[in-house]
């Protein structure tokens, strides 16, 4: 989960260490052991209080989370946790400090690896333009069938998804379903992890720029691609969807090796159509605006 967004308690987040507001402004970076129950270390780094805006601070809350995932990352740790830095006693506005911290992460996981957490509180703090919101809005009213007008494939959709098959890698299925799996196994030409490949070098991308776009780690992509028969969620296969900037057809084409199509009577497919439609293929906003719908993020 290269950059994953949660709202919880940074304290009760399962990483190697969280990130805070150092109590000494003379100290840049401060490294104390045993966090919390769930973190072993404390990266205490120094914020900036916000004047106006013009007095660097932009500058000094982002070098504030480039310090702290370079501590992390001379350590050896493999996963970090952040709050917004800064929007709290020192006054900077939560939706530019939020801001700071998504292009901080960006710089750094592309030419890194780690596993980062943002707590955030408030899912709207994104703040993004009411255009959009509607539009979004406007597009599952018009494709979205609500849980009141499931038809008994819509029900069967939503089952899958309360057994992991939409968002779990690696999905189990029973023993009836064997046979037939077999067969379509056996008919197809090419299985996902040999479209996946073969889109990713038409797109001319290596493999650490494909899975780094798609939000997934490494290793993800390591079973993936030494797997011919690999059985991806729905998520992954959107999130490469994403990342390689697929077309409708593409997407469903990549579903289909799956076993899988797009669902209306499920909102996560029904968005995530609305951003390959309009060609926005960007990972991390997209999740940003998941995030703000309570819907599953991409990748992580």
């Amino acid at each position: 989960m290269p950059l994953k967004i949660l709202r919880q308690d940074i304290k009760t987040i399962k990483t190697d260490a969280i990130v805070c507001s150092s109590p000494n402004q003379l100290e840049p970076v401060i490294v104390a052991e045993r966090a919390s129950a769930s973190a072993s270390y404390k990266i205490q780094v120094e914020e900036p209080v916000w004047i106006d805006g013009k007095h660097q601070e932009e500058k000094i809350l982002y070098q504030a989370y480039q310090s702290a995932l370079t501590i992390a990352k001379k350590m050896e740790l493999s996963s970090i946790a952040f709050p917004v830095l800064a929007s709290g006693e020192k006054k900077y506005p939560a939706q530019l400090a939020v801001k700071v911290a998504m292009k901080a992460f960006r710089d750094f996981l592309e030419t890194d690896e780690m596993d980062i957490v943002l707590q955030l509180c408030d899912k709207k703090v994104f703040g993004f333009p009411s255009s959009l919101v509607a539009s979004i809005d406007q597009y599952i009213n018009d494709y979205y069938i609500d849980e009141q007008k499931y038809s008994k494939e819509c029900m069967v959709c939503q089952s899958i998804i309360k057994e992991g098959g939409i968002f779990a890698d690696g999905i189990t299925i029973s023993e009836d379903q064997v046979e037939g799996l077999e067969e379509l196994m056996n008919q197809r030409e090419e299985t996902f992890t040999q479209m996946l490949l073969r889109l990713i070098d038409e797109r001319g991308m290596t493999d650490a720029e494909a899975y780094k776009r798609a939000n997934v780690d490494r290793k993800l992509f390591s079973k993936i691609r030494s797997n011919q028969a690999y059985t991806p969620s729905k998520k992954t296969i959107f999130s490469f969807a994403i990342a390689l900037q697929l077309s409708m057809e593409e997407t469903e084409e990549l579903l289909k090796k799956a076993g899988f199509a797009f669902s209306n009577c499920i909102k996560f497919d029904v968005v995530i159509s609305f951003f390959i439609e309009h060609k926005m293929y960007d990972i991390f906003e997209i999740n940003e605006i998941l995030f703000q719908y309570d819907l599953p993020l991409l990748g992580v």
